[in-house]
């Protein structure tokens, strides 16, 4: 996403509240990276469990909350059936998180003065810890958060878009 000026955004009128998306939108991602990462851990073919297009179940279960961390780690083992521990397999699946230019936040922060803004992410609590503790090296946790009246993670409320309800 190209930096874009607080000029150049149309804003309507009538339009009081903006919701954005996370991933791809604010925050960089490499879709690919885990299935590289994945399979430097000799775990090949895990673009057959995950790509930006579909996602084995597992991975809708762990964007709702509905399975823990530690049992997504260990369907993971059991498809690869491998003995990898927790954390090397937290790190190649956080891959996918590249990082957040402080500009856009920045950019919000500035439309916030104009609209009520939040945020709506379709993503699960691995991620979350770690791009937030990201997110806190680059600019401070509490000025991202403090850009949106509302974070709005799926893992948290339950539900996913593009379910109506994730927008009630």
């Amino acid at each position: 996403m190209g930096e874009v000026s607080m000029k150049a955004l149309p804003l309507a009128a009538d339009i009081d509240s903006i919701i954005f998306d996370f991933g791809g939108v604010l925050f960089d991602i490499d879709y690919d990276a885990p299935v590289r990462a994945f399979a430097a851990l000799g775990l090949n073919d895990f673009n057959s469990l995950y790509t930006k297009a579909a996602q084995n179940p597992l991975f809708g279960l762990l964007e709702t909350g509905k399975i823990s961390n530690e049992g997504f780690y260990d369907e993971i083992r059991t498809h690869f059936k491998t003995q990898l521990d927790n954390s090397t397999l937290e790190a190649a699946w956080n891959s996918i998180l590249t990082g957040i230019p402080k500009g856009r936040i920045d950019l919000i922060h500035q439309l916030k003065t104009k609209k009520r803004t939040f945020l709506l992410s379709n993503t699960n609590a691995i991620h979350v810890a770690e791009f937030e503790r990201m997110i806190d090296r680059e600019m401070g946790l509490s000025y991202y958060r403090s850009a949106f009246e509302k974070v709005h993670y799926s893992n948290e409320i339950g539900i996913t878009k593009p379910d109506p309800n994730t927008f009630l």
